[in-house]
């Protein structure tokens, strides 16, 4: 077109629109129980006036498990124990598991569903550790959140099952290679570290069977999900429970006496062990691990 005045301009090239960023999706849940390791495991270091966080008599009061207080009566055990830990190593370990394995899972499964998982695994290592510990006659106090850790691993495993016919091969291969490292250390650690094996085979069993059930958003409903979502709503509302109950023990405790066999042990050394047997003197004769 011509421009005998000169005024006319050529039409400026069309904008592109940004495009939206897709809203980052939250994970609460994963949040809400790094939160509760951190508020227990202060609440350990003030009961106990230790800065290592390791003393028994804290962990025995704030709901760790621990046989002879289950025969007598502290059912609640059974699922506490799992937001106490044993030392800054202990609770930085489990936080760092949780922080890379939770997600994903929340992501995938849902929040409600992953707090669950988390609840109803660490539940099932509490029984596994309470089973073994009572079947061989010991007094292990047993504390840490590596139960429900292990069955969040067991649930990445069998998430990974459930979808690997939607996946490259070149994702499966680094997935299976992930999850083979993942056992072999953890096989290591089992055998090289004084580790509650029971509750973390409890735990990471359950947590894998649980996995294979639990309903997925993006594959098909099956008649067995209702189930399995009850199982997991109702783990997650047990340990509510049982959180509830040791604090309330914790609040108000009753003088007692418990006993039962092994020796007196902590995870750092004989100097430590002393402070240890002088902490649970009232509780009777514990082993940390």
């Amino acid at each position: 077109m011509s421009d005998p005045l000169g005024g006319l301009e050529p039409a400026p090239p069309p904008r592109e629109e940004p495009r939206p960023t897709p809203p980052r999706r939250r994970t609460p849940s994963t949040y809400a129980l790094l939160l509760v390791f951190a508020a227990f495991f202060a609440a350990e270091g003030i009961i106990g006036k230790d800065a290592s966080v390791e003393s028994g008599a804290a962990l025995i009061r704030l709901g760790a498990l621990y046989a002879p207080a289950l025969r007598d009566g502290d059912w609640w055990r059974l699922g506490s124990y799992a937001f106490l830990h044993i030392g800054w190593a202990h609770i930085l370990a489990n936080s760092w598991s949780l922080w890379v394995l939770a997600p994903q899972l929340e992501l995938t499964f849902g929040s409600n569903l992953t707090l669950g998982l988390f609840a109803a695994t660490a539940v099932a290592g509490g029984a596994g550790s309470a089973f073994w510990s009572l079947h061989q006659g010991t007094a292990v106090l047993a504390a840490g959140a590596s139960g429900g850790v292990l069955g969040l691993f067991g649930a990445t495993a069998a998430l990974y099952w459930r979808m690997r016919h939607r996946l490259p091969q070149d994702v499966q291969r680094r997935i299976v290679r992930a999850i083979g490292l993942n056992v072999l250390l953890i096989f290591a650690i089992a055998y090289a570290a004084p580790v509650d094996n029971a509750a973390h085979a409890g735990g990471a069993i359950s947590g894998l069977l649980l996995g294979l059930i639990a309903p997925l958003p993006m594959l098909e409903r099956r008649p067995w999900h209702t189930v399995a979502q009850a199982v997991l709503i109702a783990g997650a509302l047990a340990l509510a429970a049982m959180e509830g109950a040791a604090v309330a023990w914790a609040v108000h405790p009753r003088p007692r006496t418990l006993r039962g066999a092994g020796s007196c042990c902590s995870p750092r050394g004989a100097s430590r062990r002393a402070r240890a047997a002088a902490a649970t003197r009232r509780a009777g004769r514990t082993c940390c691990r």
